[in-house]
C-alpha cells in the first residue's frame, strides 16, 4: 500500500521505517520501459515513459525530494486525508503476503497510523507492512 499507480500499473514503490526514531525511505521509480518485463508482472508493471530524456532523472529526484520536504512540513492530519484520498485500494478486494502467510480480504481504510485496516473475514486486521495486490 506504499504503491503509486499510474492507469492502474504500478509505477513507483515506497518503503518507510522507522529506525531509533528516525525515519529511512526508499523510493524506487520505474521511469523507463525495461527491454523485457517478467510475465508474472506483465498485467500489473507500469512506467513512466517510453524513453526518459537526457537529464531528467535529476530533475525527477529533485522534484521528488522537494516534495517529501513539503509533506513533512504539513500537519499530519492533511497528509493523511490527502493520501486516502489518492488510495485506489480502499474497497476493493486485496491479499497481503506477511511472515510467509497471505491474508484476504477488502480494504476499509487509511487509519490514523497509516496502518491498513482490513476486513478478513469479518474481522478487521491493521497491516503496517507486507506485500499488497489487488485481487481482480
Amino acid at each position: 500500500y506504499n504503491d503509486i499507480y499510474l492507469s492502474d500499473r504500478k509505477v513507483a514503490g515506497i518503503l518507510c521505517q522507522n529506525v531509533r526514531e528516525h525515519y529511512l525511505i526508499g523510493i524506487g521509480i520505474n521511469v523507463e520501459k525495461p527491454s523485457s518485463i517478467p510475465s508474472e508482472l506483465s498485467g500489473r508493471f507500469g512506467y513512466i515513459t517510453e524513453k526518459a530524456p537526457l537529464g531528467s532523472y535529476e530533475k525527477i529526484i529533485s522534484g521528488v525530494y522537494d516534495q517529501l520536504l513539503s509533506l513533512f512540513c504539513e500537519d499530519p492530519t492533511n497528509v493523511h486525508n490527502e493520501f486516502s484520498k489518492r488510495c485506489i485500494h480502499i474497497g476493493k478486494r486485496i491479499s497481503i503476503l506477511k511472515d510467509g502467510f497471505e491474508k484476504v480480504g477488502t480494504c476499509l481504510e487509511i487509519c490514523q497510523n497509516f496502518s491498513l485496516c482490513v476486513d478478513v473475514d469479518g474481522s478487521v486486521e491493521k497491516f503496517d507492512s507486507g506485500i499488497m495486490s489487488i485481487l481482480e
